[in-house]
Order: structure tokens, then C-alpha cells, then sequence
């Protein structure tokens, strides 16, 4: 069986590496790294600044957008079947936040709470006041 050409074979020479080579190869690494870990945080402050400027938001309050999203909306990652909401919550001076959310009726609500860089956060106690009573059989 032979070895793929980028492998290379018995008779093939490795290509030598300098220590720039790996440097180089390092900093491309992190750069990326820092462009993918840095993509919530800048959406997130992307909406942040758009609530303020032209909204007259504030902390505290959140947005929603009551129809699917277009190619007129700027979100960086924005999923074209799903009708967002984001608030912009800062507990510093606020103290904890309570987060009431209705009932679906006969739709669904999907979603997740997470900090500026989109990792889910804990809730603490979670209440369930209603039971759909499609998922009883009552």
C-alpha cells in the first residue's frame, strides 16, 4: 500500500523546519484562536452599541426582534429560522436579575442564558410554575 504524497516515504527527504517556521506557525495559530474566541464578544457589543446609538437602550432592557432576521441585520452568526431576543443585563449595580419567560402556548421556547462570550451560565434555582398538559395527559 503506498503513503500519501504528503507523507513523507523512505526515500523522500523531510523538509526542514527553521525555529521562524515555527514561530511564524505559532502567531498564524493564535491569531486565529483570537478570532474565533473574540467573534461573541464583538457581536455582542456590535448590538450593544446599536441599542444605545439608535435605540436609546440601556443596561438592563432587552431587544426583540418580533420577525426573522434578513440580510439586513448585522448579527455576525445569525440563524435565518429563529426570532431572537437579547438582553443586556449588568448585575454590578442591578444585584441578581429575575428572568420570567410566559408560556409557549402551542409554540416553543428554546433557548439559553449565557455571559459576553457565549458561555452558558447557571440558574440557580429553576421554578416551572405551568405543566403543558400535552406532557402530562391531563
Amino acid at each position: 500500500m503506498s503513503q500519501p504524497p504528503s507523507q513523507p516515504g523512505p526515500r523522500r527527504r523531510r523538509a526542514s523546519v527553521t525555529a521562524a517556521d515555527l514561530a511564524q506557525r505559532a502567531v498564524h495559530r493564535r491569531a486565529v484562536k483570537a478570532a474565533i474566541w473574540g467573534m461573541p464578544a464583538v457581536n455582542y457589543e456590535l448590538m450593544y452599541q446599536e441599542v444605545v446609538g439608535k435605540l436609546g437602550g440601556r443596561c438592563n432592557q432587552i431587544v426583540y426582534w418580533s420577525r426573522l432576521l434578513d440580510w439586513k441585520n448585522q448579527t455576525l452568526t445569525p440563524n435565518p429560522d429563529v426570532i431572537y431576543l437579547m438582553p443586556f443585563f449588568d448585575t454590578k449595580d442591578a444585584g441578581p436579575i429575575v428572568l420570567e419567560i410566559p408560556p409557549a402556548d402551542e409554540g416553543v421556547l428554546n433557548g439559553s442564558v449565557m455571559n459576553y462570550w457565549q458561555a452558558a451560565q447557571g440558574l440557580g434555582k429553576v421554578v416551572f410554575h405551568e405543566v403543558s398538559s400535552s406532557l402530562t395527559g391531563r
